[in-house]
């Protein structure tokens, strides 16, 4: 398989949503060398995690979902949190103003997760991969490839985000993320079969009569049919 292997493995057992948060900012954070200068962001990031392992289970995944947004006000946002956690007002988290941007874009972002663990389309490609193209509005390529690869343990799976270049290969619970340097492999035979049948299928069960493209657009938004073998001409 033409894959360059590369950045890291994570085994599901031992990952978080804390060690990724804690991750993401680290990795942001050094892009961002305006930041040092804040006296805020001068502690290390081992300091950062020790706060964060303070804060309530539900307010992490919220600010781990809004980490995946990749909103520019993300540091901004996540200085306010901090401040509330050192300071030890915790309890105010809630009523503040920002903590309500930063919720409503999370549930945005746990909303797409969601759609795509049902819109998600997988390719048997050449090699014995279960290939799967997409073009997400957040960065969801992990928690997705989490997802996958503990659903489909025994399996060679590959997501590959189009938009963002990345790609992740799951294999037997590890994920490891991956950059694809050459083209991916031709579907296979019985692929090509079992996609042409489901089309088939799938414009016979409707009724022609009964059609309904405003209900169709609202259970299955245009962005995702690209790569929906189903909506494929």
């Amino acid at each position: 398989m033409n894959f360059s292997f590369e950045v890291f493995s994570l085994r599901k057992e031992n990952h978080s949503w804390l060690q990724e948060l804690v991750c993401r900012f680290d990795q942001n954070l050094k892009k961002q060398s305006k930041l040092r200068q804040d006296s805020l962001f001068k502690q290390e990031i081992s300091s950062l995690a020790q706060l964060l392992a303070n804060v309530d289970k539900d307010v992490l995944k919220v600010l781990y979902y809004y980490s995946l947004s990749e909103k520019d006000r993300f540091f901004e946002d996540l200085k306010q949190i901090v401040s509330l956690v050192s300071a030890g007002k915790e309890r105010l988290i809630f009523s503040d103003p920002a903590f309500f941007h930063i919720y409503k874009t999370a549930n945005r972002v746990r909303r797409e997760i969601h759609r795509y663990k049902g819109f998600l389309r997988f390719k048997e490609v050449k090699g014995g991969y279960l290939y799967a193209a997409f073009e997400p509005e957040f960065n969801v390529i992990i928690p997705l490839a989490r997802h996958f690869a503990n659903r489909f343990r025994n399996e060679k799976i590959i997501l590959h985000d189009r938009k963002r270049g990345l790609a992740v290969f799951c294999h037997k619970g590890h994920m490891i993320q991956a950059e694809i340097i050459k083209p991916i492999p031709q579907e296979t035979e019985e692929e090509t079969f079992f996609s042409n049948l489901w089309k088939k299928y799938f414009e016979t069960l409707a009724i022609k009569e009964r059609e309904n493209l405003t209900g169709q657009k609202r259970n299955v938004p245009l962005k995702y049919r690209k790569f929906m073998v189903e909506f494929e001409p």
